[in-house]
């Protein structure tokens, strides 16, 4: 499957925001989808895909060290 368009939103990392991904028409078990975790003032960036990318993002909201992180996907 072509798929003719991109979308780059921003969500809020946490576990009570994280629901609004699914929202997003492009978030499904068919698309894979491309995140960055970031944290500007380190200079630190996580670059992920996923197919389940809520399941993906409470992995890393579990994870002690990318839980502090922004999201950009």
């Amino acid at each position: 499957m072509i798929v003719d368009s991109v979308s780059v939103n921003n969500y809020p990392f946490n576990k009570i925001d994280i629901a609004l991904i699914n929202n997003n028409p492009f978030v499904n078990d068919s698309f894979p989808v491309v995140y960055i975790l970031y944290d500007p003032k380190n200079m630190i960036a996580y670059v992920g895909e996923s197919t389940n990318v809520l399941n993906r993002m409470n992995n890393h909201l579990a994870h002690p060290e990318k839980k502090n992180l922004k999201f950009l996907g």
